[in-house]
């Protein structure tokens, strides 16, 4: 099991005290996650400098329905000014990754990998981890909005409990009306006072800088 998938991610994403107080102010997401069941997930990040321009490196695995699903992720630097909007390579699989896209672009090595060597191929790059987080998610879809619907559950960071809402375009010019679009969502439902700008990997690197300067 493999293979790259492309896209400009394009997310917005608000916190809240409680499930409940998400589903009321925004009624079709429990529609979406009604009967949805929680995926718990480890994430790791790789590279504080790539980390420091802007780009993300994270891999990690998910439980999805009893099978365990590992993932390699690259984002490139934000280029939204309401939502965030990034490039995008994810691969997901199982057992082994084949050919990766994405260390291909970081100049690693070709051929067949398990998690365990993934990382070690990473760290050779001289990407090496420096933070790691875990949580539990809901996830769905809302085919009439045509988004993304997640609720975050992770005690590690500031909000515990975030909602995120996203799009996913092929393009930039497609990737800025997603962003509109958005915006328009968050007017609606009066998201406004909720709206974080900081990602959750923010969010993390700025609680545990937080930590170590106590």
């Amino acid at each position: 099991m493999g293979g790259a998938n492309e896209i400009f991610e394009v997310e917005i994403r608000c916190h809240f005290d409680k499930p409940e107080e998400v589903y009321e102010t925004l009624p079709f997401v429990h529609s979406c996650l009604h009967g949805e069941v929680e995926i718990p997930w480890a994430t790791s990040f790789f590279g504080l400098t790539l980390f420091k321009s802007g780009q993300l490196l994270r891999a990690g695995e998910a439980v999805h329905h009893g099978q365990v699903i590992h993932f390699l992720t690259w984002k490139g630097p934000d280029i939204g000014s309401f939502a965030n909007i990034r490039r995008e390579i994810s691969e997901r699989f199982t057992r082994e990754i084949t050919n990766s896209t994405i260390l291909k672009r970081l100049g690693g090595a070709e051929g067949t990998l398990t998690p365990d060597d993934l990382v070690q191929e990473l760290e050779r790059l001289g990407h090496r981890q420096f933070m790691a987080f875990q949580g539990t998610d809901l996830a769905g879809y809302d085919a009439h909005l045509g988004v993304k619907v997640k609720l975050m559950f992770c005690s590690a960071i500031k909000w515990p409990l975030i909602l995120e809402l996203e799009k996913a375009a092929n393009t930039e010019d497609e990737a800025n009306r997603c962003e509109q679009a958005l915006h328009k969502l968050c007017v609606q439902f009066q998201l406004q006072s909720r709206l974080l700008q900081e990602e959750p990997p923010s969010l993390l690197y700025e609680a545990l800088s937080d930590s170590q300067a106590k």
